[in-house]
């Protein structure tokens, strides 16, 4: 039998020998007719050979999509690990900057390695303060501006749309009689 469940035979339909009975009846030109236990126990090598190459195909699937996954995470792991490392290089970094300067001033002020890390840490401790007064102001005028901008052009609208805005209504201000409410569309 070859690996599709095949009896191998002659052309004359006698048989190889390996079963002992001839693939076909007696005539090779009816080699598509096979009978009946023959071709159900071919059908069943073959939905065998099938179902093996479908979990061979499927796990290798599998097997893919778990590389996949262990190389993203492989990837995630060692971008955590740059990230602390170049974290840490930075903070040790200002550190040593901060540490010098300090030592530094202390040193011209006669010794006093204490007023050196003093005044250091006050002029740390203060242009943090102005850093963030700066940045917090300036983000609140943009939104002020910006929220004042979008009001403006409502209020705009509302004239055009009712000959009044909310601000003139609020005050009492009657509505212009020459023109007339546009209807919105």
């Amino acid at each position: 039998m070859d690996h599709n469940g095949h009896t191998k035979s002659t052309p004359s339909g006698e048989s190889d020998g390996a079963t002992g009975r001839a693939r076909f009846e007696s005539d090779p030109t009816q080699a598509w007719r096979h009978n009946g236990p023959e071709a159900v126990t071919r059908l069943k090598l073959q939905l065998l050979e099938f179902q093996e190459y479908a979990a061979h195909y499927l796990a290798v699937k599998i097997d893919k999509v778990m590389l996949q996954v262990r190389k993203i995470a492989s990837l995630a792991i060692l971008g955590v690990l740059g990230a602390v490392v170049g974290l840490t290089a930075i903070g040790v970094s200002t550190i040593m900057v901060l540490m010098g300067t300090a030592q530094g001033l202390g040193e011209l002020f006669g010794g006093r390695i204490w007023l050196g890390y003093l005044l250091t840490g006050l002029v740390i401790i203060i242009g943090a303060a102005v850093a963030v007064k700066v940045l917090i102001g300036g983000m609140m005028t943009s939104l002020r501006n910006q929220l004042a901008q979008a009001y403006a052009l409502r209020k705009e609208s509302q004239r055009d749309r009712f000959g009044r805005d909310v601000q003139q209504t609020a005050g009492g201000v009657p509505r212009a009689e020459t023109q007339s409410p546009k209807s919105a569309d």
